[in-house]
């Protein structure tokens, strides 16, 4: 599971067209943190998703693998 929600997580920072670098800044967190998240080794809290949340990633499709309705 935390597998998937790691590479949801890498495909939403993708459709973003954000860089490692640019995503972890935005989510308050170290690049080897925003590594580890993409590759399923830790889980991403909910600060993290909030921040995020505000540059247009879908934490619904993150979380539960189903798109919002916004970002069909």
């Amino acid at each position: 599971m935390k597998n998937d929600i790691g590479q949801r997580l890498r495909e939403e920072r993708e459709r973003l067209g954000l860089s490692q670098v640019a995503m972890s800044d935005i989510g308050g967190v170290k690049k080897l943190t925003q590594l580890r998240y993409e590759k399923g080794d830790s889980f991403p809290d909910a600060a993290y998703l909030s921040a995020l949340s505000r540059f247009g990633l879908d934490v619904q499709y993150v979380v539960l693998g189903i798109h919002s309705p916004e970002n069909l």
